[in-house]
Formats: structure tokens, sequence, C-alpha cells
């Protein structure tokens, strides 16, 4: 198969990526989201950029809104969502009240977690998650959004 690490999900499924870039030092950052079938073709992919300075973690629970946004927008169910930062996977399995910095994003993402039919959340490795990364950067180093 072409992509190396990858994981589909269970036949007839979608599992939708994500992942965020930050430049060292920098004042932007970048995201990545694919859906893939379970034959891994893409179904639909963005990448965005924006101009704020966040944590990391920050940057990687928006890239996991964004992600869900884009599979809610267009009337997708993907009961598999993978993200290469444990610790938003973590806050996302959570049943626990949210108590950090990035309790709003949380919470949008629970809300859509629920509209798209996603019942758990799991961290991967960045080799698993690589298309995404590759994204993420891309919006980086072009200063543009990608649909």
């Amino acid at each position: 198969m072409w992509w190396e690490g990858w994981h589909p999900p269970p036949s007839g499924g979608l599992k939708l990526n994500t992942d965020a870039t930050v430049p060292q030092g920098g004042n932007s950052f970048g995201i990545g989201a694919v859906i893939r079938d379970s034959e891994g073709k893409i179904v639909l992919a963005l990448s965005k950029f924006a101009h704020s300075c966040f944590f990391v973690e920050v940057c990687e629970a928006l890239a996991l809104r964004e992600g869900l946004c884009l599979t809610k927008q267009h009337d997708l169910s993907t009961g598999w969502v993978e993200v290469y930062a444990a610790n938003v996977a973590a806050g996302v399995n959570s049943t626990e009240p949210c108590r950090n910095v990035v309790c709003f994003v949380f919470n949008d993402i629970s809300a859509l977690c629920k509209d798209v039919g996603v019942s758990k959340c799991k961290a991967i490795s960045r080799c698993e998650n690589g298309v995404v990364h590759n994204l993420a950067s891309l919006a980086v180093s072009s200063s543009k959004d990608h649909l």
C-alpha cells in the first residue's frame, strides 16, 4: 500500500486523521486533516494556515476541531479519529470535566464527535500520520489554505 504505517478503518468505514505544525519561534501554525475510506482513498483533505501563536496542544486541538467540522460540513460519518498529540486524544476521551486552557475547544470537539459518530480518539505516531503532517507543513510553507 502507498501509505506507510497508516491502518484503514473497517470495510465501509471512514477515518479522520489530523495534525498541526508550529514552526520554531513562529507566530503562525498550519493544520492538516484527511478523511480516508477503508481502501485508503482520500475522500476529503484540507490544510489551513493561521497567523496566531498558541501552545502546540491548542494547535493540535484546533486541527482536530477543523477536521471534525469538515466531516460535518460534508455530511459524513466517521467512527475513527486519529491524532498525533496524545494529550489531545486523552482530553477528547476523558469523562472528567475539562480544566485546562483548551476547554472551549474540547467542548466543541466533544459535540462534533457526537454529531459525526466518533466514539474514540486515538493517538498515533508521526509515521502513521505522515500525510496530514505534510498537509500542515504545506499550509505553513505556502501561508495558504487548501481544500
